[in-house]
């Protein structure tokens, strides 16, 4: 009986023995094939357009961007846009889409992503499904609703960014407008792909913001598109890894802006700043900013009265040597019922506050003169003939050239330009900016220092000079400042403006009250709106205004149809008729816009240095402090790019294959082997437990 069960044990387990080995074989086919296998197509996502910028600046709101972009990474779809923001402070809405490429211009709308929230870093904005084709061109867009920071690259492909200015926030255009300003300088943005396609192999950056080691960065020209804007460098200021830390900050001085010289609330107002050993209302002493930082303009930060949020400063001029420095700021807002409250900080051991602070002609400067101001000229420098040599402080790049090389003077604010009557003027190329009928609104201030008051080269007759504006051609006639001599007939000693006919001949105006003389300077301000045309006056009882209605379609018979013409603007004379000015001229600013006289009249304040006081530390190092206002200090600060932090130059994503897919010829025999094995060890377990029994039997 032993060996009837021996006989019946030995073949179960040579059975079992080579049942394992089948399993073991099969399930290593298996694996093996898994591996081996072709699985289907999976799509992956990538990128193009910057995923990373070497400077950052503060953008405009309500200004249409679009930058041109090579579709890199393959034939898919575009399932995101995204944005890069750079400050703490970042907020309100932007709006992105995809224009279409038109032979290197931005074409028809293909895709309007909707709006998303902004906040520091990456904004990311999920969009329908756009087709787009490998290696094919598109411009991607956005639109601002609030100022913001933004990174971008310079330089990039030349005229690879347009940018229309004054575009309203709302829903993007199906069409891009004509007119832009272009560029080579865009703005961090990129679209995300999604399709079937292969990634190239990429090795990450270390940092999305690389430091910049250029001294003196170089920039790219904006031209000209349809007589919008010049030939001229916008500088941009470094992003440096460190950051001006206002916490931190070793000195301040406290800026108080008077609000009984404001009638109404003002804001993204610019304010003149004047540093010097008499500033001010009060003539107050503020030249130690000058011991401390000698020459380093840059190592200041101006914020408004809660210490944190900080405005933008043009430096038009800073002289260590002599302790005079004159500033441009834009406050945010300026109350009329109680004064406003600014705070300017400076230190020699902090970094240059290159965001927020630059000279004139950079993208931080610009800043400032973003509220409908198309032309700000302070007329600080030396004139040698070069082209676009008097540098617009705005955005719209108005640049002007001297003829005849006027001299710098002592001005009205910081330096100013004197005419010498013969041969002496500036011409600023004509710009659709300059006209009256582009925006139905206009308004243009100056300051005037005759030093003569019976010019030698006039009209002939004695009676007067036409010196600034746009006319002179024939056919190019628009609006015109004209003085009347001491000798005149009619209006003698008079300042006057009149908008013309293109052909010149009979013109429209109004002139001033009082008599101009010599040896003082008398603010200017011209303003046309759609019908009237007004020239104001500042006495000591306050502001005066003369009127008139210029407007044809008024029904006035007598009226002018003003036109957009092809007349520049110049300052001194007005061409082809050489009637020359003697005396100095300072910041001729134009704006789009019919200006308040509540606007008019802190600007008077503003730039005659009797808008704002200043209070200085005490002579023990102590910061000075304001009654009443708010002395806490935000530790909010935009955080610097570090050595470490994240770049994702490409984003992948691959969807792993099924790796539950076998062979179909080696699953049967996986089948058939488990049952097998099932069935030999139950033969196994029966024999077992019979020999068991058996035995204790």
């Amino acid at each position: 009986m032993n060996k009837i069960r021996t006989s019946l044990i030995m073949p179960c387990l040579g059975i079992l023995v080579i049942m394992l080995i089948i399993l073991l074989m099969a399930d290593g086919k298996q694996a093996t094939f898994a591996r081996n296998q072709v699985s289907q197509p999976s799509p992956v996502s990538g990128t193009f357009g910057l995923d990373s910028g070497n400077y950052a600046c503060n953008q405009r709101a309500n200004a249409l961007q679009a930058m041109r972009f090579q579709n890199t990474v393959g034939s898919g779809d575009i399932i995101r846009l995204e944005l890069l923001f750079s400050s703490p402070n970042s907020s309100g809405k932007v709006r992105m889409g995809v224009y279409a490429d038109n032979n290197g211009t931005p074409g028809n709308l293909l895709l309007d992503a909707g709006e998303a929230e902004v906040s520091d870093g990456w904004i990311s904005l999920k969009t329908q499904e756009l087709p787009v084709i490998f290696n094919e061109y598109y411009w991607l867009a956005f639109n601002l609703k609030n100022e913001n920071v933004i990174v971008y690259q310079d330089p990039e492909p030349a005229n690879s960014h347009y940018r229309i200015n004054d575009y309203t926030y709302g829903a993007l255009p199906t069409k891009f407008p004509e007119g832009a300003l272009l560029n080579n300088a865009e703005y961090v943005m990129r679209a995300i792909v999604s399709g079937y396609f292969t990634l190239p192999a990429v090795t990450p950056a270390s940092s999305p913001i690389p430091t910049i080691t250029s001294a003196t960065p170089s920039h790219p020209s904006i031209t000209t598109v349809s007589g919008t804007g010049q030939n001229r460098t916008s500088t941009p200021n470094r992003i440096n890894n460190t950051k001006f830390d206002i916490t931190n900050c070793r000195h301040e001085i406290v800026i108080t802006i008077d609000h009984t010289k404001i009638n109404l609330p003002l804001t993204d107002f610019p304010v003149m700043i004047h540093l010097s050993p008499s500033s001010g209302i009060g003539q107050t002493d503020v030249s130690a900013i000058f011991k401390a930082l000698g020459d380093r303009s840059k190592k200041i930060a101006i914020t408004t009265s809660n210490r944190t949020t900080e405005c933008n400063i043009e430096i038009q001029s800073w002289d260590s040597l002599s302790q005079q420095a004159w500033l441009w700021v834009k406050v945010p807002y300026i109350s009329n019922i109680e004064d406003t409250i600014l705070y300017l900080y400076y230190d020699p051991d902090q970094a240059d506050n290159d965001n927020m602070a630059g000279n004139t002609g950079s993208i931080p400067a610009e800043q400032v003169w973003s509220d409908h101001y198309v032309m700000v000229q302070h007329l600080e420098e030396t004139s040698s003939g070069s082209i676009g040599e008097f540098i617009d402080s705005t955005s719209r790049h108005n640049d002007g050239t001297g003829f005849g090389y006027p001299d710098l003077k002592t001005g009205k604010v910081g330096s100013a330009q004197y005419f010498d009557g013969d041969n002496d003027y500036i011409i600023v190329p004509d710009s659709d900016d300059l006209s009256l009928n582009t925006t139905w609104g206009l308004t243009v201030s100056w300051w005037l220092g005759p030093t003569e008051l019976n010019w030698r080269n006039n009209d002939g007759s004695g009676n007067y000079i036409n010196m600034l504006g746009k006319g002179g051609y024939p056919g190019g006639w628009e609006w015109v400042f004209g003085l009347g001599l001491q000798t005149s007939q009619n209006k003698p000693q008079q300042i006057n403006l009149y908008h013309h006919n293109t052909p010149g001949g009979r013109g429209i105006g109004a002139g001033t009250s009082l008599p101009y003389t010599t040896g003082e300077w008398i603010y200017v301000v011209g303003r046309f709106d759609n019908q009237n045309v007004d020239i104001l006056d500042f006495y000591p009882e306050g502001l005066k205004t003369d009127h008139n209605i210029y407007n044809k379609a008024t029904g006035y018979s007598d009226a002018i149809e003003p036109k957009n013409t092809w007349s520049p603007l110049t300052i001194g004379t007005i061409v082809t008729q050489w009637q020359m000015y003697e005396g100095l001229i300072d910041e001729v600013h134009i704006s789009n816009v019919p200006r308040s006289d509540d606007w008019i009249k802190a600007s008077y304040y503003a730039e005659s240095d009797n808008l704002v006081k200043y209070q200085v530390e005490t002579s023990d190092g102590e910061k000075a402090t304001i009654t009443d206002v708010p002395t806490t200090v935000s530790s909010a600060s935009q955080p610097a790019p570090t050595e470490n932090s994240p770049t994702n130059i490409i984003n992948s994503e691959t969807i792993p294959a099924d790796k539950s897919l076998t062979s179909t010829i080696w699953k049967p025999i996986f089948i058939i082997s488990g049952v097998s094995f099932a069935i030999v060890f139950g033969l196994l377990l029966i024999l077992w437990l019979y020999h068991k029994n058996t035995k204790q039997d």
